[in-house]
């Protein structure tokens, strides 16, 4: 396989990049401690949504993924929603091209908020659409 030889100014965006996305998780994961050290006995989020509750949480179902997206492509279209992290469940259908996705909304104002400001928008160039299912 031959190497691929890059410019030095796409190599200085990529290093550009790669110093944005550690200061960006260096400035969290130092908001996380001092949240973490402020507060008092908290359960994580994952412990929160695993606590059965007695009203059902709605679902959104998210039509057009492609195929190579991952998880931080699905965090990235709904960055601006409130949703559960850890409900996020991807699944393809027979004889379509593209995969489906799954989240989890603790409130339902919260999930027809994210198909008022997110359907038909885009992900890696494809067109999502947002469903919401209860």
């Amino acid at each position: 396989m031959p190497l691929k030889l890059i410019s030095v100014h796409e190599m200085e965006n990529t290093l550009a990049d790669l110093k944005l996305l550690h200061d960006y998780q260096l400035y969290h994961l130092k908001t996380q401690a001092k949240e973490n050290r402020d507060s008092t006995l908290q359960l994580s989020p994952r412990t929160r949504s695993s606590i059965p509750s007695s009203e059902p949480q709605p679902l959104v179902l998210l039509q057009g993924v492609p195929r190579n997206a991952i998880f931080l492509d699905i965090e990235r279209f709904l960055s601006a929603c409130e949703y559960d992290a850890f409900s996020i469940q991807f699944f393809l259908r027979v004889g379509f091209p593209d995969k489906m996705a799954i989240v989890r909304f603790p409130l339902q104002t919260q999930a027809m908020n994210c198909f008022i400001t997110r359907n038909k928008d885009f992900c890696l160039n494809n067109r999502i659409f947002v469903r919401t299912l209860q």
